[in-house]
């Protein structure tokens, strides 16, 4: 059912002749608007897509992904048996892979362990990897693994992979090898040392990893460790040097390295140790700052922050967004957040500062320019101000509360050289674009005429706006402002 949510990516990275069944057509249409509302094209004609999968023998499917839905919804027995395993594997071309995605959210480490035994008594060859916090794929092959990196390397030479991968916090291959956790010798030792789960387990276990009391069954990211492969024979060079190949698997072991100690972050943040937890990513950070799994640690530090700041207690949050900051050093959500709090407590330099790495870092954010445009005028840097306004509406030219903002700064008391002629043609297109539904606009419109010295002209709008908004045609001059 959640096939429709890697489909885009499949067709971008090249492959061809793809079927899609087992979903409702309705999800799959869904799913590539969403793709094509984030990248602005359409990766898939959905009129020439198969709508059945014939999973016989000799079909010759070269690659199978089952995205099932998450284990712990009625009827997905079905969708993890043996039946459908063994049907796949008939199905599957010479070389050939069975890829099974498991959405780890409330599913207890002895059904992942049910659910791969049956995986791994079908398929000769088996891989396990962990693409994210809460996904994992087990890999099946009747035949030993054989990849070549070179045909890796090559599919982040185009563009529409790499920017694919960059959405989902990937940003080279020795990434994607680190996701790989282990292989089928490694898999069977651990399933040996974890007891099988009696009958109906998973339909009143399940539901209690939800909470405190029964996360401990959860599976986590630390939960299979142990299972950290040595050999890497399964990746072959093709046409790279064995020198390259080789600082392929280097840089992939640190990333696995930085993964295994972010996932000691997560354990050690359930136990309630925030310190050592906050340690141990810092650590994970030093060794690979964009690792996957920092990701949601660093959100859940962004949300911790916000909430803060809604209560009102913005030293608190501002020890979160420093805490962020240690971990993704550059941030832009970061600095905007600690430049929000320092400005709210009184430092208007350092917000000043932190603004400006904000936009530094995320200059097509008209939000951040607009927050940093005010941090100047704050601490008296006019020019820069107007700079930061003029580029916000480069970007967004209707904007109005650019519009406003900039017709604000350009008339403040305390700025030597104001300019009033440009400030009312900007505001007066502020309302215009508003449609005069904005009052706060309006007054501050006919406080700028008055400011102008146009006495008659700003006395004149607020008595009209006393009586109810006017039209754009009420505007002295009658041409609704202009930039």
């Amino acid at each position: 059912p959640e096939a429709g949510l890697y489909l885009p990516f499949v067709v971008r990275a090249g492959v061809t002749n793809v079927a899609v069944a087992g979903t409702d057509r309705a999800v799959v249409e869904l799913a590539l608007a969403a793709d094509r509302l984030v990248t602005g094209g359409d990766a898939v004609d959905a009129r020439n897509l198969k709508r059945k999968a014939r999973l016989t023998r000799r079909a010759g499917y070269d690659l199978i992904l089952l995205a099932g839905e998450p284990l712990w919804l009625r009827g997905t027995g079905g969708s993890v048996g043996a039946k459908l395993f063994r049907r796949c594997r008939a199905a599957l071309s010479d070389s050939g892979i069975v890829a099974l995605h498991l959405d780890a959210r409330a599913l207890p480490t002895a059904r992942f362990a049910a659910v791969a035994r049956r995986f791994a008594a079908v398929f000769g060859e088996v891989q396990v990897w962990q693409t994210g916090p809460e996904d994992w794929l087990l890999v099946g092959a009747a035949r030993p693994f054989e990849a070549r990196a070179d045909r890796m390397l090559g599919l982040f030479e185009r563009r529409e992979v790499t920017r694919d991968c960059a959405r989902a916090g990937i940003r080279s291959l020795p990434e994607i090898l680190a996701c790989r956790v282990g292989d089928g010798p490694a898999l069977a030792s651990w399933l040996e040392r974890t007891p099988a789960p009696p009958a109906g387990f998973g339909v009143w276990r399940a539901p209690r990893t939800a909470f405190p009391s029964g996360a401990a069954d959860r599976l986590r990211a630390a939960s299979l460790d142990t299972l950290r492969p040595e050999d890497n024979s399964w990746l072959r060079p093709g046409a790279l040097d064995d020198a390259v190949r080789a600082a392929l698997l280097e840089k992939a072991g640190v990333c696995a390295e930085a993964r295994r100690r972010a996932a000691s972050a997560f354990a050690l943040r359930e136990q309630g140790r925030g310190e050592d937890a906050l340690r141990a990513a810092r650590e994970a950070a030093g060794l690979h700052p964009s690792g996957v799994l920092l990701t949601p640690f660093g959100e859940s530090l962004d949300l911790e922050g916000r909430r803060r700041i809604a209560i009102g207690d913005f030293k608190g949050a501002l020890k979160c967004y420093e805490h962020l900051l240690s971990l993704q050093p550059g941030l832009a959500r970061a600095h905007y957040g600690m430049a929000y709090c320092l400005r709210a407590t009184g430092e208007a330099e350092s917000a000043y500062l932190h603004f400006a790495r904000a936009v530094a870092a995320a200059p097509a954010q008209v939000p951040y320019r607009l927050a940093f445009a005010q941090a100047c005028s704050a601490v008296a840097e006019y020019a820069e101000a107007d700079r930061q306004y003029e580029a916000a509406l480069r970007q967004e030219p209707d904007n109005p509360e650019v519009l406003f903002r900039f017709a604000r700064g350009l008339a403040l008391a305390a700025r030597p050289e104001k300019d009033f002629a440009r400030a009312v043609r900007l505001a007066e297109r502020a309302c215009v674009v508003t449609r005069w539904r904005r009052p706060e606009y309006a007054y501050g419109l006919a406080d700028l005429y008055l400011d102008a010295g146009r006495v008659l002209e700003g006395m004149g709008l607020k008595r009209r706006l006393k009586e109810g908004l006017p039209s754009e045609s009420a505007v002295p001059g009658g041409k609704g402002g202009a930039r």
